[in-house]
């Protein structure tokens, strides 16, 4: 006859077993685990170890279930977005704005973010200073192109400014220089419309919670600072964030002897600018299009 207290740790025991539900995302964690070599062999030097990259991510598949489901639906567009993030050196942490893992269309995707590019910028050692702002309707601006380039922006303070009209970037280059792009809002709607899945899918019906619905200025700013970037200095690191934003990659793996392979499944990247070449009022004219461009061998990237 069992005792009092060995039927208590039975009847104990029986409650943990039906009470205990499997963690859906442990498979998705053992997967992050298996390529924690390949995460730390991609990561720059700052800051950022793969234990850590691990930790965020796992926290923010707890935290949002649509990205757990597109995690679930396509585990390597998961993979490929973290080594992404790790190939650059971006920590997709809330609330830093740096980069994030974004679920569209049943994938992960990987989109830097305009604190990541500015970040990169000064990391990329050929920048001194960047800065991205809007314009408004009751602004007073005026920009000029040529051999004396000039930008005169004075802010409307007296209450409401009106509505955005236009986004500029004003990069200043170590050793002398500056990159000035501007661009109207209308000429940055047109990429949006080209170029932006979540944000067509959004007219569509779909979920609007691409940042073009939640916050367009800020995806304004942006998009003139990627522009902007195309004149700086060659920089490996701006090459591969400009070839990784905005993209889904399927992380497939490799072995010793031979590079993993990270194939592009989907792409709203707006990688190459090519200027069309007209001024009108002062205004720049820009014509956009999407090219693939190698991005760099740590991670296999095709």
């Amino acid at each position: 006859m069992p005792k009092a207290s060995e039927i208590t740790s039975m009847v104990k025991k029986e409650e943990e077993r039906r009470n205990h539900k499997p963690d859906p995302l442990a498979g998705i964690v053992k997967n992050l685990t298996s390529i924690k070599g390949e995460i730390a062999n991609a990561l720059p030097d700052v800051g950022i170890t793969p234990d850590r990259m691990i930790r965020i991510v796992v926290t923010l598949l707890r935290q949002n279930k649509s990205l757990a489901e597109a995690a679930m639906q396509n585990p390597a567009s998961l993979l490929g977005a973290v080594m992404m993030a790790a190939q650059v050196g971006l920590d997709p942490t809330n609330g830093l704005n740096q980069c994030a893992l974004v679920p569209r269309k049943g994938k992960v995707c990987f989109d830097i973010m305009y604190e990541g590019f500015v970040e990169l910028g000064y990391r990329s050692d050929r920048m001194e200073s960047i800065v991205a702002r809007t314009v408004y309707e009751k602004d007073t601006f005026s920009l000029k192109y040529g051999l004396n380039e000039e930008l005169v922006h004075v802010p409307y303070l007296d209450g409401d400014p009106g509505e955005s009209k236009g986004y500029y970037m004003v990069g200043k280059l170590k050793g002398g220089g500056n990159i000035v792009v501007y661009m109207t809002k209308d000429q940055v709607r047109k990429i949006r419309d080209r170029y932006s899945v979540a944000y067509n899918a959004g007219l569509k019906g779909s979920r609007q919670d691409s940042p073009w619905f939640t916050n367009e200025d800020r995806m304004g700013e942006k998009t003139v600072v990627k522009a902007g970037f195309r004149w700086i200095p060659k920089s490996p690191i701006i090459r591969t964030a400009l070839a990784l934003d905005e993209t889904a990659r399927e992380w497939k793996g490799g072995n010793e002897c031979e590079e993993p392979d990270m194939s592009l499944v989907e792409a709203e990247n707006i990688w190459d600018v090519e200027e069309a070449t007209e001024n009108m009022e002062g205004r720049e004219i820009i014509e956009v299009k999407t090219e693939e461009k190698p991005a760099g061998s740590l991670t296999g990237l095709k």
